[in-house]
């Protein structure tokens, strides 16, 4: 795509932009700073100029410079290489690439099927649609009302290099609307019919069954033992990456309403909250464990200069991969202890060794309160 497209084209100068954004995070003076300015200023005209373009607005190029807009708004940090990374679960700074991935469903929507026939289509909306279902996860919002559609049809043609991505889509798409309903019902709470809380849990119960089979979690996960066999398949790496982390953010929200149950339930039914609680903070861990286990196949780390390992990505995109499923890890009670300073130490070595400073990368908003009590109960 970006050889057919020329050197002023949209996608060519979102390219520009994000490398002027890496150089500036390496060196950051007044002169690369004023020059990521100016390339950044020119590639969100050109793609502007593209979304207004009834001609233009639909094709893979325009879609793919939003994309990539988003990530610059990811790389781009105010907070400097040496200065502390702020990992209170507190912090955001993410509304811009939220913007940014609205936009590209927005983008989806107009496209409609008709844009998923080729190849290159088809990996276009694998990698955009993975973005819009980690914005889904962390606003608490449902997947877009549209991906059955967009998922039946890209079914038609699956093939089998396809089908982690689009089992990780299906997944992402269910687990996604479940947590928005979850959502809604702990935010409704006294208005909410007192069935419906154990009912979602009966739905999510049945749910995981489900997707357990599919995906063969369990035995079949890769795991700090068996994760080398799948080090030639970086694709299905980071399908299994983005699988646990969703995963991890459903166990997660599933735990929150298990709380606001424990408080609301009568005492009769306390033990088999309890019991469920450790069951989901335990697969939490188990979840993490994975997500960690992938890190030194997508993130290697080379100690030829010393004794300290250095991160040697293959590309600078892993470790933009890396950034929400590590901070899934790092910011939340239900990990371990050993899984948080793994999960931070990795996040230091991003912002060090890569230039994207985590600081405003996902975060998975969480309440204070919240934590406070899982903190408890899990002791």
């Amino acid at each position: 795509m970006l050889s057919d497209a020329g050197e002023d084209s949209s996608i060519a100068l979102a390219c520009r932009a994000i490398g002027h954004a890496f150089l500036t995070s390496k060196v950051d003076t007044p002169e690369t700073r004023s020059k990521r300015a100016v390339t950044y200023g020119q590639a969100l005209k050109a793609t502007n100029m593209a979304l207004e373009d009834p001609l233009m607005q639909s094709q893979d190029e325009t879609l793919a410079s939003v994309w990539l807009l988003s990530l610059y708004e990811l790389i781009v940090s105010p907070a400097k290489r040496n200065h502390p990374l702020d990992f209170s679960a507190d912090t955001h700074g993410i509304g811009s690439w939220i913007v940014h991935t609205q936009g590209l469903v927005s983008l989806l929507r107009l496209r409609g099927t008709s844009h998923l026939r080729t190849p290159l289509a088809r990996g276009l909306f694998w990698l955009i649609y993975n973005s819009i279902q980690v914005r889904c996860f962390i606003t608490n919002t449902a997947s877009p009302s549209e991906s059955p559609t967009w998922l039946q049809e890209l079914e038609k043609g699956l093939t089998q290099d396809e089908m982690p991505a689009y089992r990780l889509c299906v997944y992402g798409h269910r687990a996604s609307t479940l947590c928005a309903s979850i959502r809604q019902i702990i935010n409704q709470w006294t208005t909410t019919p007192p069935s419906a809380a154990m009912e979602i849990i009966a739905e999510a119960e049945c749910f995981e069954r489900e997707m357990q089979q599919s995906w063969d979690v369990g035995t079949g996960s890769p795991g700090p033992e068996t994760i080398a066999d799948s080090e030639l398949n970086i694709r299905l790496l980071c399908c299994r990456t983005f699988f646990h982390a969703f995963r991890l953010k459903f166990q997660l929200t599933l735990l929150e309403l298990l709380d606001k149950m424990r408080i609301e339930t009568l005492d009769m039914h306390a033990r088999m909250l309890q019991d469920q609680f450790q069951l989901r903070v335990e697969t939490v861990q188990s979840a993490a464990d994975e997500i960690l286990a992938c890190v030194p196949l997508l993130l290697s780390t080379d100690t030829s200069s010393g004794s300290s390992q250095k991160l040697t990505p293959r590309l600078w995109r892993d470790g933009v991969r890396l950034l929400w499923p590590l901070r899934l890890v790092a910011l939340w009670n239900a990990t371990r202890d050993d899984q948080k300073r793994a999960a931070k130490s990795t996040l230091l070595q991003i912002r060090d060794e890569v230039g994207i400073n985590p600081t405003g990368a996902f975060l998975p908003p969480i309440a204070a309160d919240f934590a406070a009590k899982e903190s408890a109960l899990v002791a």
